[in-house]
């Protein structure tokens, strides 16, 4: 599997302070939290067999766990995650250290631009780096 081939990466549009939504809201997410753990370790012992659903379909269990903690999502976060869903997106993850930012999201290659259709957001490229982060802008 593929994932710089079969991953998506869409900016929000929408930027947000995160220390009040993290201090706010995860303090008090224990279960889901443990929820989150478990489910990381799982894939971290399964990575190198695993299949595109299968890690699609991790990442879209753990936003239904993480959409139930207070103040990390919000309506229109909901709308893109729901359309790129119907689009065909597997699953996503939204990151930006809990106040928004980008979408990953993982589908079939042949499924991206519907994915930026539906949610109307701007792709970002991208790709792993084996060796640590390395940034370049354009």
């Amino acid at each position: 599997m593929q994932v710089d081939h079969n991953g998506l990466l869409l900016w929000t549009g929408i930027s947000r302070e995160a220390a009040p939504i993290l201090k706010k809201s995860w303090s008090k997410a224990e279960h889901e939290l443990e929820q989150i753990h478990t489910l990381a370790e799982s894939v971290e012992q399964e990575l190198h067999e695993m299949t595109l659903k299968r890690l699609g379909d991790l990442l879209d269990y753990s936003w239904k766990v993480k959409r139930k903690i207070g103040n990390v999502t919000t309506p229109e976060f909901d709308r893109q995650y729901d359309a790129a869903k119907e689009a065909g997106a597997i699953g996503g993850k939204l990151n930006g250290a809990g106040g928004g930012g980008c979408w990953f999201f993982l589908a079939p290659r042949s499924k991206h631009e519907d994915i930026i259709k539906a949610t109307g957001l701007t792709p970002i490229p991208f790709s792993i780096e084996h060796q640590g982060c390395e940034t370049s802008y354009i």
